[in-house]
């Protein structure tokens, strides 16, 4: 039986891509947004927000947004109060420039910021000693969290306790997926009214540094990034941009945690192909789904999604990989403090018997 198999209403891509962005069926007073923390992380000069939610177990999961996204939106909301159900911290991070964090820093975000992003989830988890790490994101925050993993996995100062990472719908050739984005209509007019939100409020925060108007009659997100990339950024050509953050086979083998990672074949923005050509190992899983969208996997018009199951369990099944092997070293030390015990006796009675026929 498949893991998602929607009723056949909700099973066009179109309606499982843009329905779940809709905020019904998130409870807007759930605790886990009422006690949320405000933080600001500082990273070499630069500010990262997040939003953290304390739980009831010493395990922590951070969550990163999709592009132009935010840390309220409802998929992000719908995941948190879930895993907050379930006993678990809840830390929410903003890419720089999404939600309202233009002003916390002057230069443009693109995806290519791996650094400051980075660097935030292990100054969370750095604050959380002893505890379980555990990292997801959506979309284009599923990239970051999948780079972030790949970079933990070789750099000398690593987020402590990164046990496991699950992504929704990341994007694996970000140049294919932003095209993909053009070529449909109305999700594409969608996302670049979005963005070009973000770009004026950056415009009016930074008069003068930005001046957006020349751009105002684009109306690819292709040839808008492009433009972009080159006026404010140090690459010289959207392949070198692009090529920051695509993920390949070599890619994936070069990440020690467990990954999860779940996608549909119908996905208006990643190509089907784009997972069918990976060579991963034994650490990533990858679940591909007939229907779902793009972050949708809506079950029911309850808004009950199934990619909120779906990091659940991943990350309580790594829970409870790491409750059996700590019960196998107590278990194993029990062993050996019995061992050493039952010795310790023995060799007390062996030294009385000795010490009684000298006597004698």
């Amino acid at each position: 039986m498949a893991f998602f198999d929607p009723p056949s209403y909700l099973r066009p891509a179109w309606i499982q891509t843009l329905l779940p962005a809709i905020p019904f069926g998130v409870k807007r007073k759930h605790p886990v947004l009422a006690s949320a923390e405000d933080i600001i992380l500082q990273v070499d000069g630069i500010r990262i927000h997040a939003a953290l939610s304390r739980g009831t177990r010493r395990a922590i999961v951070i969550l990163i947004h999709g592009w132009e996204g935010h840390i309220e939106a409802p998929y992000m909301l719908r995941t948190s109060q879930a895993l907050s159900d379930h006993g678990f911290y809840v830390a929410r991070l903003h890419l720089r420039d999404h939600g309202a964090t233009h002003h916390l820093n002057e230069e443009l975000f693109n995806g290519s910021m791996l650094d400051e992003h980075f660097e935030a989830v292990r100054q969370i988890a750095k604050m959380f000693p002893g505890f379980s790490v555990y990292l997801g994101g959506f979309s284009l925050g599923g990239n970051f969290a999948l780079r972030i993993a790949a970079r933990n996995s070789r750099v000398k100062t690593p987020i402590v306790n990164l046990k496991a990472v699950a992504a929704i719908s990341p994007p694996l050739d970000p140049h294919r997926s932003t095209a993909s984005m053009d070529e449909h209509r109305m999700l594409g007019r969608y996302l670049l009214w979005q963005w070009w939100r973000s770009l004026r409020t950056k415009e009016k925060l930074f008069p003068e540094k930005y001046n957006f108007s020349h751009l105002r009659k684009e109306r690819s997100i292709l040839n808008l990034t492009e433009r972009l990339i080159l006026a404010h950024s140090p690459f010289e050509s959207l392949e070198e941009y692009f090529g920051t953050y695509t993920l390949g086979s070599e890619f994936f083998s070069r990440i020690k945690v467990p990954v999860s990672i779940l996608t549909a074949e119908d996905d208006p923005i990643i190509p089907p192909e784009e997972y069918y050509s990976l060579r991963v190992g034994p650490n990533v899983r990858i679940q591909m789904e007939k229907h779902g969208g793009h972050v949708g996997f809506l079950r029911s018009l309850r808004y009950d999604c199934a990619y909120v199951e779906f990091l659940v369990n991943a990350y309580e099944e790594q829970e409870d990989i790491l409750r059996q092997g700590q019960r196998s070293k107590e278990s194993k030390k029990s062993v050996k403090v019995r061992r050493k015990v039952a010795k310790t006796v023995d060799g007390g009675r062996r030294k009385a018997r000795t010490t009684r026929k000298k006597n004698r």
